[in-house]
């Protein structure tokens, strides 16, 4: 997650400049924490109640209860996609959800009719969204909406466990907003992944405003002292204005390059 539209159409631009055939694609949903992200990648696929104990015969749409994930439940659908496909046990078919007075109802619907099934215990739900990235380079940007770095870290992990690559092509970008009291969260996370983690935050604070051109305002200066992305990078708190995620994708770009994936 993360990004907006911005970082990955200039990593396409500059892929695409350097010959290479490949095709970049935003799976970036707003406002979703780690436990989601990581569900919907399927590293630690969203568990799931049928309702009523049963998968009815039917392509009728069933309710479905989702259930924690070591501890916390998952809120997907609730930017981007409204439906997803994929398979809930060993059932094709459409997961979906209504929302009244923000209260999120989950549902799936078979792809197929079939015979009924006994479902009265919980059953792992994976979209293929999750799985048609299996074999790509994935860039994995999450941590900024909870739960904490702790759960963040084993998340990624779990998204880089499921690639099928036994050398397995990630990159884990840092956390976009913070201050210089998050640099004990980026030492862990380059604890965990090394090279191909990229702390783009502390790039952003020490580079960002010279790789963009741009001559520092008093506030910069005061951002940068305080370990703070610049304010002309930003529009707020988390988001960046066009050239933090310029940057952001030439840094992508030239780590592809450096771990040899193209």
């Amino acid at each position: 997650g993360g990004g907006g539209t911005t970082y990955p159409a200039v990593l396409q631009s500059l892929l695409t400049a350097a010959g290479y055939t490949g095709t970049v694609t935003n799976r970036g949903v707003g406002g979703e924490n780690t436990v989601t992200i990581c569900a919907r990648a399927g590293g630690n696929p969203f568990i799931a109640l049928p309702v009523g104990g049963i998968i009815p015969a039917t392509t009728t749409a069933f309710e479905i209860t989702l259930q924690p994930i070591n501890g916390l439940v998952p809120k997907p659908l609730m930017q981007g996609a409204s439906t997803y496909t994929g398979r809930l046990g060993n059932v094709p078919g459409t997961f979906s959800r209504t929302v009244v007075d923000t209260v999120y109802t989950y549902f799936f619907t078979r792809a197929t009719a079939g015979g009924e099934l006994i479902a009265n215990r919980p059953l792992p739900l994976y979209l293929d969204i999750g799985d048609q990235a299996r074999d790509d380079i994935n860039i994995i940007w999450i941590g900024q909406n909870g739960p904490n770095d702790v759960r963040a870290i084993q998340d990624a992990k779990a998204i880089i466990q499921r690639l099928t690559a036994l050398d397995k092509r990630y990159l884990v970008i840092s956390k976009p907003g913070g201050t210089s009291t998050s640099d004990v969260d980026d030492a862990a996370w380059f604890a965990e992944f090394g090279r191909r983690f990229i702390p783009i935050r502390q790039y952003l604070v020490k580079h960002g405003l010279a790789d963009a051109g741009i001559t520092p305002t008093e506030q910069d200066n005061a951002d940068m002292a305080a370990g703070t992305v610049p304010v002309s990078l930003r529009y707020d708190g988390v988001h960046w204005l066009a050239p933090g995620y310029t940057i952001l994708a030439n840094i992508i770009f030239q780590r592809i390059i450096e771990l040899e994936w193209i």
